[in-house]
């Protein structure tokens, strides 16, 4: 069979029959590393991905977008105009691809790799029947038994990985890439002749790209219908972002719904909203009729973010899989579906929705199908978040709300930027670290803010997964002036703080 990566013709020995132990369908970060991992365990895989090596992720989602925002830093320092911004990130796109689809080149050795479309079709005894739908693969597929027609594989096991795609949170609002947009067409635009976006959701999403535009010297209404931005935040952690964003000059709605959108002459767009509704129902849209108390600005681009539409694999009502009201596929802890033998994984499984947890997924259940008697059950306890805000945020665990809520006992401990030998050498005094301890001085929670804080997550996941005690931590000799310092320092605070009760 041949395939292509990075443009490049790549001879692939046919090692397996046309039956295989895995067959994963979708090549996303968790799609990927299920299959690797399968394939390291001894198991016959196949990998089926009719989009870039990586999926959609590494072609037009989270990896492009990251490198537009650390390209938009040139506007910040008035190194580059916005359209030099722009091909820098493109620049950088195509070379990481380049290195990121090699590297998957040598790692895939052990798979066998599928360009196209996996279409579910009834099971025998023992083996799901799977039709592939051939598709071009950065070149034109030459093998002729896939390019004139359909091909037939099987498999013991599967595990749809095929995840999700942005829509517009208002079904009135339609997605047309030129003045209604998302993340997806970021790589594509004219930025110069920008003036101002209206950024509708102030999740994850629509705080990374209010930084990135207003960065872009663009003005930014970012609208949200809860309290607050980063509204499943760390209720500090979005009051402090809120405060930063609006010293930047970014305009924050909250509590806001939209009550209608209306083109004006040339590709300006009028967008009308009302702020005075209270949590905003739990819906972007309201479809009552304009009054007095609605305002409206003019914006040249909308930016929808928040709404993500699942992706099932053609065939998929062929399987007796249970589907929620929200199209996502019901699986138990181990992420089994209704199905036997069929796994889902990733945003598709309406777990935590990001890379990092598709990637634990995936390797949970080809560990579980490689060892069933260890019997690994999915927790996303200490699954961090990193958000790459201006500043950052990250943090992993529970927040002060949730355990107030639930009138669980706490420490808290806040170390400041300004305390840091090492942030203020960089020139970056607005940030903190929290800490929640629990009994025993456990770790409940960390929440960050601050330049580059998400440099710290990882290591403070190790010890939160490993159940490393707070007073253990203390007595680390970190390097110093670093910022790792700032870890020791909020949880020092928190030891010697009275605990909170909550009633």
């Amino acid at each position: 069979m041949l395939f292509f990566q990075g443009g490049k013709n790549i001879k692939k020995q046919n090692k397996f029959s046309n039956q295989y132990d895995l067959v994963v369908i979708g090549g996303g970060p968790g799609g990927t590393a299920c299959a690797l991992k399968a394939a390291r365990l001894g198991l016959t895989t196949a990998l089926i991905e009719k989009d870039f090596p990586g999926g959609g992720s590494v072609a037009r989602g989270y990896f492009p977008v990251k490198a537009l925002i650390e390209a938009a830093k040139l506007k910040e320092n008035k190194l580059a105009p916005n359209e030099e911004c722009l091909a820098k990130a493109n620049e950088r796109v195509n070379k990481a691809r380049a290195q990121w689809d090699s590297s998957l080149t040598k790692r895939f050795e052990q798979l066998y790799l599928i360009p196209g479309e996996g279409e579910l079709l009834s099971s025998t005894s023992e083996f799901y029947q799977i039709k592939i739908h051939s598709s071009k693969y950065q070149g034109e597929i030459q093998d002729p038994n896939i390019i004139d027609g359909d091909r037939y594989i099987s498999a013991k096991s599967i595990v749809m990985a095929t995840g999700t795609a942005p829509g517009s949170p208002i079904p009135e609002l339609t997605i047309d890439g030129k003045n209604v947009i998302t993340h997806e067409h970021l790589l594509d635009m004219h930025y110069n002749n920008i003036n101002s976006i209206a950024i509708i959701g102030a999740d994850v999403e629509g705080c990374e790209f209010a930084g990135l535009f207003n960065r872009l010297g663009i003005q930014v209404h970012l609208l949200e219908m809860e309290d607050n931005i980063l509204p499943n935040c760390d209720q500090e952690i979005s009051n402090s972002l809120s405060t930063e964003y609006k010293k930047q000059g970014i305009k924050i709605k909250t509590n806001t719904q939209v009550t209608g959108v209306q083109n004006l002459e040339g590709e300006a767009l009028k967008l009308t909203y009302n702020s005075n509704t209270p949590q905003a129902h739990g819906d972007y849209y309201s479809s009552k009729t304009e009054n007095e108390s609605d305002k409206s600005l003019e914006v040249d681009k909308i930016l929808v973010t928040g709404k993500r539409i699942p992706q099932l694999p053609k065939g998929y009502a062929n399987l007796p899989l249970k589907i929620t009201q929200e199209g996502l596929v019901e699986v138990n802890s181990q992420l089994e579906s209704s199905a036997p033998e069929v796994y889902v994984i990733g945003d598709l499984a309406g777990g935590v929705p990001s890379a990092n947890a598709a990637i634990h997924e995936g390797k949970l259940v080809s560990q579980n199908l490689t060892e069933p008697r260890k019997n690994k059950h999915i927790n996303y306890s200490f699954t961090p978040y990193v958000f790459f805000t201006d500043p950052q945020t990250s943090g992993i665990g529970v927040t002060e709300d949730y355990l107030r809520n639930k009138k669980i006992p706490y420490k808290k401990g806040i170390a400041y930027f300004k305390e840091n030998l090492r942030t203020l050498s960089l020139g970056h005094d607005n940030g903190f670290v929290k800490v929640l301890l629990g009994k025993n001085e456990s770790l409940l929670g960390v929440h960050m803010i601050g330049h580059d804080i998400s440099e710290l997550i990882s290591v403070i996941t190790v010890a939160m997964q490993s159940k490393i005690p707070a007073s253990k931590i203390v007595d680390l000799p970190l390097p110093h002036p670093s910022m790792g310092e700032l870890m020791i320092e909020a949880i020092e605070e928190a030891i010697n703080t009275r605990i909170t009760t909550t009633g």
